[in-house]
């Protein structure tokens, strides 16, 4: 199933790969991202991300929040 996540996160190098890095641990494929807005500090992004059958939508929010600074603002299929 696909899902779209809007994550807020520091607007630093490497915290796009570590989200990237955190949501393919619980097995998700990132299919697009889009930087919805900039702004001092930090990123609003979303993921359209497609994740195994036998996961459950919250692990994506769970693996997201491990990436220090970063929060889900939503989640939806």
């Amino acid at each position: 199933m696909s899902y779209l996540l809007r994550i807020v996160l520091p607007d630093r190098p490497g915290a796009l790969g570590a989200v990237a890095t955190a949501l393919g641990g619980v097995g998700a494929d990132i299919l697009s991202l889009d930087v919805i807005e900039r702004g001092p500090g930090s990123a609003t992004d979303d993921f359209v991300v497609e994740l195994p059958p036998d996961k459950l939508a919250d692990s994506l929010v769970s693996a997201a929040v491990t990436v220090e600074g970063v929060q889900v603002e939503s989640i939806r299929p």
